[in-house]
C-alpha cells in the first residue's frame, strides 16, 4: 500500500498529483510555490517487479540553474544496502519513496508539501530566493 503524506512549508506544490497504475508512476506537471509559481514537469516511469531482491524506487524534488525537477533513484535493497541521493544537484525534497517486493507488492509513502499559510508579501518571498539562500 502506497501511503500519502502531508506535510507544510512555505515553498509548497500545487496541482501535483501521483499515481501508480499497472505499476507506471505518474507525477503530474504543476509548480513549486515560493511567492511565484515555479514550473515543475510531471514524470512517469515503469516499476520493475518480481526481481530477486526487494528494491526502493526514491522520487527526489532537486534544485539546479534556476530550476526544480525531479530524478529517481532506484536502489536493490540486498546485504544491507541503505537507499539515498547520489544526484549533483541540491536535494529540495523526498517526494516518494516506494519499496517492491520480490512477490511485486507495493509498499511506501508520497509527501505532498502544502502551504503553511504563510505571508505572500515580498520581505518574506522574494523571487530571486532560492533553497541556498535559505
Amino acid at each position: 500500500m502506497i501511503e500519502k503524506k502531508e506535510v507544510t512549508n512555505r515553498r509548497y506544490l500545487k496541482n501535483v498529483t501521483f499515481s501508480i497504475n499497472n505499476n507506471t508512476v505518474y507525477i503530474s506537471d504543476g509548480y513549486l510555490v515560493d511567492g511565484r509559481e515555479i514550473p515543475l514537469e510531471g514524470i512517469t516511469f515503469g516499476i520493475e517487479t518480481y526481481e530477486q531482491t526487494d528494491s526502493m524506487y526514491d522520487i527526489y524534488i532537486t534544485y539546479s540553474n534556476g530550476m526544480y525537477a525531479y530524478e529517481v533513484e532506484k536502489t536493490y535493497l540486498s546485504y544491507g544496502a541503505l537507499p539515498c541521493y547520489t544526484g549533483e544537484n541540491k536535494l529540495f525534497h523526498t517526494f516518494a519513496s516506494i519499496e517492491v517486493k520480490t512477490d511485486g507488492s507495493l509498499d511506501g509513502h508520497y509527501t505532498l508539501i502544502a502551504n503553511q499559510g504563510a505571508s505572500t508579501d515580498e520581505e518574506n518571498h522574494t523571487q530571486d530566493k532560492q533553497p541556498e539562500d535559505a
